[in-house]
């Protein structure tokens, strides 16, 4: 019987091997090899039983039917093709004919553990997953001999996503039966799943020796390569799938996205293109993956027209709608990611993805409460999705409201303990909370579980770093950073912990890396200028502290050309010729995105206009005298400075964290001697007239309170006055109208997202309106 062996293995129902057409091109051959040996050896069970659960493994299960009754008939006496019976009718969904085909075969055959396998069958359809496992663990104890108890066991923990379990199942089968395919694939898949990657790789190792004939472990092995980020190993993988299995999918999508990884666009691209040669007709998954390619590489242009592609092919996909979306989303196109995902949710409802892909255009969005209920809608619809339950706890702790945040993540990790995302979540909690010691405890576990995840090796970099573990924090960044050095958040916290150094140097020149790898971005803009304005008000406090020390920041110690002077054609040293007055710090992030770092006392501070007027007419009275600077903490734990008789408030950039009480009454002199220095810089530039000021308000400000803000900045000398609001039908985004004498208007389109683009027109205006009239004046005299 070694030929029955043979074709049994290759009929082995759990390998998975093969396109469908190869898959069913192999069962065909099998059966005639079956029907051979029916013919010759018609007292032998193995050519019925291996051709019929073959038939119904794959779906055939009218042709299995009749072959089974044959089999009933000549076997009468065997108990396997009740069982087999069994198993045909749950295939067809008929339960209650599973249920008394198990019964009678139960009373022909008592020692058999029929109704035990229909017990536990019915426990798994209604998903009672727990007490199908813990019947099969009994029934290891009375069948101990059997195979049964541990393959179903073994599916059934992974079906249940049950990890622990299946892989308890697994390596049972793997010692007691190493011939049972499943006890290496649900081995594989479930140490893949939580990250046990080194271990994973051992059990392919022994897969791949003892079923050399097998294409399962190939195309395992391809998955686990691209789950540990190997890109190499994957290519190569994907590479030798593609030669023995022309037409699995799975040698396409991983060859293709491993390249992707290894920024070797033009070859994912040929492997895409050549599986359109192959498989015919294209599939959903395939069109889908060219269409991401285009994404991955940021060509939106490409990836929106693919996509549109997809969705004509395809109209009955709800991937064409939350694929599309998702591209829109990541080119920052929100607008029409919110309008695709809209129409995505109308018409297909049902759709996980869809609901996930909707949800996540509000979070790009920050609209935290948007998401929030587009998490909640979705979470009792797909209770089985752990992305909704992790990004339910995340808009809960983006709102702020952090202890049901904490108690739904709490709940999401007991109903998904081996979900990446979740524990993510979770451990992001504490981070949010500055409770660093739990965070740092929380992403080491996640380490521990997933070690070659980007997100939490960032998370565990910057728990370090807030601790003040720098040198740990640099070893965890720097080394994730040679497995992931695109990964932004991994490259931005590299940078900070230079920045917590103050290491100014090296965080510049780490600074470029962002540049290097992702372009003069806002976020880029954001971090540069955060290092240059703290480097130069590391100076200031070392002046401060000793005045005899040279060094001190080149916008504070120079005097700037005038207002009118020729500006060079740098954005950067137009703003620098501005400085805010208030009423809050929106022109001080203007100034920040194009790289003006000026030193103003009010470029990062709040106050009522009415109050900003009393300072100016006082001269800033008391700024900065001990009695009159408050610091108190804000709730993300950034410390502010407040004048409390102005409510002037001040961001200091700096966090709480970690502060003893002498450091923070230290600090709070600190700020007392910058404040006191910054006061009199300002002083000198509204007597000097070397700076065009700004008025910028939340609200429309009356025109008297307007005018009023003018002549108080006038009667210090020939001040500039530049008030800055919101666009009208009358007044289009940049526009600058001269009201009179040296008072200005400009219109910007909106406060948020900033209008960078009408705030340096309407800055270019004013700046060429002032150069203008100084060029006229000097002319006439």
């Amino acid at each position: 019987m070694d030929d029955l062996a043979l074709v049994a293995q290759l009929l082995q129902p759990d390998t998975g091997a093969g396109d469908a057409t190869d898959r069913a091109a192999r069962l065909d051959a099998g059966l005639s090899i079956w029907a051979v040996l029916r013919h010759h050896f018609p007292e032998q069970e193995g050519p019925y039983r291996h051709a019929i659960e073959a038939l119904i493994t794959r779906g055939r299960l009218d042709e299995a039917e009749p072959l089974l009754a044959e089999a009933m008939q000549r076997f009468a006496a065997a108990p396997w093709p009740h069982l087999v019976r069994v198993a045909l009718a749950r295939e067809r969904g008929d339960l209650a004919e599973a249920c008394a085909v198990a019964d009678h075969a139960g009373q022909l055959f008592p020692a058999e553990p029929v109704r035990c396998r229909k017990d536990i069958a019915l426990l798994r359809a209604k998903q009672r997953f727990a007490e199908a496992i813990a019947r099969l663990e009994e029934a290891r104890r009375w069948y101990p001999g059997d195979r049964w108890p541990l393959v179903d066991g073994a599916w059934i923990a992974r079906q249940a996503q049950d990890s622990e379990s299946a892989l308890r199942f697994a390596e049972l089968l793997r010692t007691q039966f190493p011939d049972e395919a499943a006890g290496y694939l649900v081995g594989l898949f479930s140490l893949r799943q939580t990250g046990r990657l080194d271990a994973a790789e051992a059990v392919l190792f022994e897969a791949v020796v003892r079923f050399p004939a097998a294409d399962w472990p190939l195309i395992e092995g391809a998955w686990l390569a691209q789950r540990r980020a190997a890109w190499g190993d994957a290519v190569g993988r994907a590479a030798e799938l593609r030669t023995r299995l022309p037409a699995e999918q799975a040698g396409y999508q991983i060859g293709a996205f491993a390249l992707v990884q290894e920024r070797r666009y033009a070859e994912a691209e040929a492997v895409l293109c050549q599986a359109m040669e192959r498989i015919e007709p294209q599939q959903p998954w395939l069109m889908a993956e060219y269409a991401r390619l285009a994404q991955r590489r940021g060509d939106w242009d490409e990836a929106e027209r693919r996509w549109a592609l997809f969705r004509a092919r395809f109209p009955d996909q709800p991937e064409g709608f939350s694929g599309h979306a998702d591209a829109l989303r990541q080119a920052a196109r929100l607008e029409q990611a919110e309008a695709v995902a809209t129409e995505g949710v109308r018409r297909f409802p049902r759709s996980a993805e869809i609901a996930v892909a909707h949800a996540r255009v509000a979070v790009d969005r920050r609209d935290w409460y948007v998401a929030f209920r587009r998490w909640q809608a979705a979470r009792p619809r797909f209770p089985d999705r752990p992305e909704i339950a992790a990004g339910l706890g995340m808009a809960l702790q983006f709102l702020r409201r952090l202890d049901e945040a904490e108690a739904a993540l709490d709940e999401a990790k007991a109903r998904f303990p081996h979900d990446h995302d979740v524990a993510i979540a979770h451990a992001g909690i504490a981070a949010a909370r500055y409770n660093w010691p739990e965070a740092h405890r929380r992403w080491q576990a996640v380490l521990g579980r997933y070690p070659q995840n980007a997100t939490a090796q960032v998370g565990l970099g910057v728990a370090l770093r807030e601790l003040g573990r720098l040198d740990e924090a640099d070893q965890v960044l720097g080394d994730a950073l040679r497995s992931f050095p695109t990964h932004q958040p991994l490259v931005f916290g590299y940078v900070w912990v230079a920045i917590k150094r103050r290491d100014w140097p090296e965080a510049l020149r780490r600074c470029e890396l962002i540049r290097e790898r992702f372009g003069e971005t806002d976020a880029y803009l954001r971090t540069r200028g955060y290092a240059l304005a703290t480097a130069q008000i590391d100076r200031l406090d070392a002046h401060l502290s000793a005045p005899e020390i040279d060094g001190m920041p080149d916008d504070a110690a120079m005097a700037r050309p005038g207002p009118g002077a020729a500006a060079d054609t740098s954005p950067a040293d137009l703003l620098m010729r501005f400085e805010s007055l208030g009423e809050n710090c929106e022109f001080g992030f203007v100034q920040r995105h194009v790289g003006a770092e000026p030193l103003g006392l009010l470029r990062w501070a709040s106050t009522p206009t009415q109050h900003l007027l009393t300072l100016l007419r006082t001269r800033f009275e008391g700024v900065g005298q001990p009695e009159f600077t408050q610091l108190y903490t804000e709730v993300n734990g950034e410390f502010w400075v407040m004048d409390p008789r102005y409510d002037l408030r001040t961001h200091t950039f700096v966090f709480e964290q970690g502060f003893s009480d002498e450091q923070k009454t230290r600090f709070q002199q600190q700020m007392a001697a910058r404040f006191r220095f910054l006061r009199k810089k300002l002083l000198e530039d509204l007597e000097d007239g070397t700076k065009i000021f700004v008025l910028r308000s939340q609200d429309a400000l009356p025109h008297e309170t307007i005018e009023a803000v003018y002549a108080a900045v006038a009667a210090y000398g020939p001040n500039w006055l530049l008030h800055v609001r919101l666009a009208d039908p009358l007044h289009a985004a940049g526009t600058l109208e001269r009201l009179h004498d040296r008072l200005m208007v400009g219109y910007i389109a909106t406060a948020l997202p900033l209008d960078h683009a009408g705030w340096q027109q309407v800055c270019s205006n004013a700046h060429a309106l002032v150069h203008s009239l100084a060029r006229e004046v000097a002319g006439a005299a």
